[in-house]
């Protein structure tokens, strides 16, 4: 195989390398996001939560709950319960994702780093070869000027 196809072969497969490494990291920046998300949102529903907490010691001292309001209100801390425990299950899923990108990442990364030195090796056979062929053409025509 000529040393220029096989230079083109490799800068197309460095730039497809190049490509999935960005895609990966993309993916990686969007579920770090994710998480802060959810992690905002966790908070907000803990503060939300001892709120609630807070309100129903306070009407439950006063002793001015009906049934209907002591159900209500235990039920509104219950839904509030579940939808924490529903956000942690989530960023504990989006933390085992980021792990699995960041390991897929690593691998993309040395990939991309494995092509680097592919193409240059090939850029320096290339680069060799031309000086080669260069030279052999001077010398070609040092020998001709010397014949004649």
């Amino acid at each position: 195989m000529k040393i220029s196809k096989r230079l083109k072969q490799i800068e197309r497969i460095k730039e497809l390398r190049d490509i999935l490494r960005d895609e990966t990291r993309t993916r990686l920046e969007s579920c770090f996001e994710r998480k802060k998300t959810l992690e905002e949102r966790s908070e907000s529903l803990n503060m939300k939560w001892h709120q609630a907490m807070k309100n129903f010691r306070n009407r439950c001292s006063e002793g001015i709950l009906s049934t209907d309001e002591l159900l209500w209100m235990r039920k509104q801390i219950n839904d509030i319960g579940e939808d924490m425990d529903r956000i942690a299950k989530e960023i504990d899923l989006t933390e085992e994702e980021v792990i699995c990108i960041q390991e897929e990442l690593m691998e993309k990364h040395k990939n991309a780093k494995i092509a680097d030195v592919l193409l240059e090796t090939a850029k320096k056979e290339s680069k060799h070869e031309m000086i080669k062929k260069e030279q052999k053409e001077i010398d070609d025509l040092a020998l001709f000027s010397f014949i004649k």
